[in-house]
């Protein structure tokens, strides 16, 4: 089940977020960090003691690595050759 889904939200247009996706994730963010522990790991299909190596795995496969979305910045260097 995928938590951080694409949806308009009026919180969103807060100008402190990065860019367009990086925004809604952590909006989305910040709103499940205010929901109690076990709703989270409900929505989440989780527990306490974290996911067996094989649930990890599966997750791994179906959504990819837990990181954070980064914007890519183009190197002074490769301004000045472009």
């Amino acid at each position: 089940m995928e938590i951080l889904k694409k949806t308009p939200n009026a919180s969103q247009h807060s100008g402190n977020l990065p860019g367009k996706n990086g925004a809604q994730y952590s909006v989305q963010l910040l709103e499940k960090a205010r929901v109690d522990t076990d709703t989270v790991l409900k929505e989440l299909a989780s527990q306490m003691g974290g996911l067996s190596k094989a649930e990890a795995d599966s997750r791994l496969k179906k959504v990819g690595t837990n990181e954070i979305a980064r914007e890519k910045h183009q190197s002074a260097l490769m301004r000045l050759l472009e």
